[in-house]
């Protein structure tokens, strides 16, 4: 499987152990990818991404596999903007249990949208829950 995978001429190099969140409607979200790409594209632009890898115990991504293309673009926004602007292309997800390679997306506005949304729910919600829940 991993002989399958186009990088699209960018460099890859190992994601941080510890990265830094992304805050999402007061919801701390972690993103860890776990390999980084670099590359360059036309007129010589500098392109950034992030990959990351599912290991499923129960279920395979499908569809969500967008949504976690569209935080990898977010993520690379905040924390790689000195590498390259981030470029969808780069920002895929390898579902290991199904053997799938997931393209990165190019539309991301209503996936971060339905995100933000769903953010707004837990950071609502958290202050209700007990330990006893």
């Amino acid at each position: 499987m991993l002989d399958e995978i186009d990088f699209k001429g960018a460099t890859p190099s190992l994601g941080e152990h510890a990265p830094p969140r992304l805050m999402i409607q007061n919801v701390d979200v972690s993103i860890r990818p776990e390999i980084i790409l670099k590359g360059v594209g036309k007129s010589e632009k500098l392109l950034a991404g992030a990959l990351k890898l599912h290991f499923p115990r129960t279920f395979a991504l499908g569809t969500s596999a967008g949504y976690v293309s569209a935080l990898l673009q977010e993520y690379t926004k905040a924390y790689l903007a000195n590498d390259g602007e981030a470029f969808g292309p780069y920002c895929f997800v390898i579902d290991i249990g199904s053997k799938t390679i997931c393209a990165g997306v190019k539309a991301t506005a209503a996936r971060m949208k339905d995100i933000e949304a769903a953010c707004r729910n837990i950071a609502g919600l958290w202050p209700t829950i007990t330990s006893n829940d």
